[in-house]
């Protein structure tokens, strides 16, 4: 494009690519092409070459929101719960497969505020997208975007060099409705990283897996397990520290809750501008990876059980021997109590030995 903003300096070739801007750009002139002067040009690139916007949409309200959260935490279950629903788009570890991002989104507030803006231009070219081959899409008045930001590591970090504060403050000045997502177990959560790297899947799809063919045991060291427990715990007591940064607090959700009600996905949807009703649409896609108890998964579980307790009392509250947990988190269609009117029940999974409350059960204050 040949006098490119009328000042025929530039000469470009534009393709779709991995770019921080989100596009691939060629120089043919002497001028620098630095990441900085060409993500300038994305308001005039926006004019003459039609990237989304919002008036795409129209008559349709957006919001967007970003699900933060550490490794093994049911992050990709939540995700893609939320992404289930029509008018829901939310994409799983952008930032993983746009390694360039990374750099600009650690690099200050200016860089934070790019690459929101690059999430904000996929998530509507992702809405654009669905309203076109989904009908019920098609008739959404509302609908929303997300992204799932990886905690601790990578995506968002937490110290004196992480960029935990310029990320949650420009998540708010931007207006994103921000969902934080923990895992309170820590020995749950190392039982889960081992587990996944003896079994080598990641996650299981619905009807595509059989969580119980991924079964590992192992045996554990005393001394690994109190550190791997203690290093997790350090990462919740952060990113508990983080939610007291001034503006809206964000919606807080803990992986042993959602596993036991659904209100947790009611709130989320409310957040996001809907309502009740259509969380009854939400479906899940994803099975629970690890089916089995702590006992099953460990082979010297009593050692472990008598290591955790000599340790102390905030070791061995994560103890539960016999527990089953549950498939996998009930939905709010499956509870008269949000959605009476639907017939999608399923009374007869097993949850467990320990007492875990009934789907229905969902007594949480919203």
């Amino acid at each position: 494009r040949e006098d490119f903003g009328g000042g025929g300096s530039w000469v470009l070739r534009v393709r779709r690519g991995s770019h921080p801007c989100g596009w691939v750009w060629s120089c043919t002139s002497s001028a620098s092409c630095s990441v900085s002067a060409i993500c300038n040009l994305q308001r005039l690139l926006r004019m003459s070459l039609r990237l989304p916007s919002q008036d795409d949409l129209p008559g349709v309200s957006v919001s967007r929101f970003a699900i933060l959260a550490a490794s093994r935490t049911g992050s990709t279950w939540v995700n893609h719960v939320f992404s289930s629903h029509p008018c829901i788009v939310s994409s799983d570890e952008y930032l993983m497969r746009h390694s360039a991002l990374l750099s600009v989104f650690h690099r200050d507030a200016s860089g934070v505020k790019e690459v929101l803006h690059n999430l904000s231009f996929h998530g509507l070219s992702l809405l654009r997208k669905r309203r076109g081959t989904d009908n019920a899409a098609a008739r959404c008045k509302h609908m929303a975007a997300g992204v799932k930001l990886k905690l601790i590591v990578r995506d968002v970090t937490f110290g004196d060099q992480g960029n935990s504060n310029l990320v949650l403050e420009g998540l708010r000045m931007n207006d994103w409705k921000i969902i934080m997502l923990q895992r309170r177990n820590t020995l749950d959560s190392f039982l889960a990283f081992n587990s996944r790297a003896i079994s080598k899947r990641l996650h299981c799809p619905v009807g595509q897996c059989n969580p119980f063919s991924l079964n590992a045991t192992m045996m554990l060291s005393c001394n690994k397990t109190v550190l791997a427990m203690r290093e997790f715990e350090e990462g919740n007591v952060q990113i508990d520290g983080s939610k007291s940064v001034s503006g809206p607090a964000p919606l807080c959700l803990d992986y042993e809750d959602l596993l036991i009600h659904s209100a947790g996905f009611v709130r989320g949807m409310r957040l996001i501008g809907f309502n009740t009703a259509d969380s009854c649409l939400l479906r899940a896609e994803f099975m629970k990876r690890v089916q089995q108890t702590q006992r099953e998964m460990i082979s010297n579980f009593d050692e472990i059980s008598r290591c955790l307790q000599e340790a102390g009392p905030a070791f061995a509250r994560h103890l539960h021997a016999d527990v089953r947990p549950p498939p996998s988190g009930p939905l709010p269609v499956e509870s008269a109590k949000f959605c009476p009117d639907e017939t999608f029940r399923e009374p007869t999974r097993n949850w467990g030995l320990g007492r875990i409350p009934s789907r229905d059960d969902d007594s949480t204050v919203l």
